[in-house]
């Protein structure tokens, strides 16, 4: 299960008695992964949302293009350039 990941184990002290391998769940971790997904997305469709903000003629082609082709790298740098540089409509 995906959220297993965030368990840990620790040891805890209960009436004296070390009890060990207590499963906590690490909040800070979850939280950390959460926000580093949405930075990470946000970064990938910037070029689309620049393209959006300045109303570009384009900007459904360059989400097209950003959306299916992003990975490849060349073609996000393409739309990036794209949306950057073109003229408003």
């Amino acid at each position: 299960m995906f959220l297993e990941y965030f368990y840990k184990n620790s040891t805890e002290i209960i009436d004296g008695v070390e009890i060990v391998g207590v499963p906590t769940f690490d909040i800070l971790l979850f939280v950390a992964y959460i926000l580093a997904i949405i930075c990470s997305l946000g970064l990938y469709f910037l070029p689309s949302v620049i393209a959006f903000v300045r109303s570009h003629k384009d900007k459904w082609l360059i989400f097209i293009i950003n959306f299916f082709f992003g990975l490849t790298g060349i073609l996000w740098f393409v739309a990036f350039i794209w949306a950057i540089f073109s003229k408003k409509e």
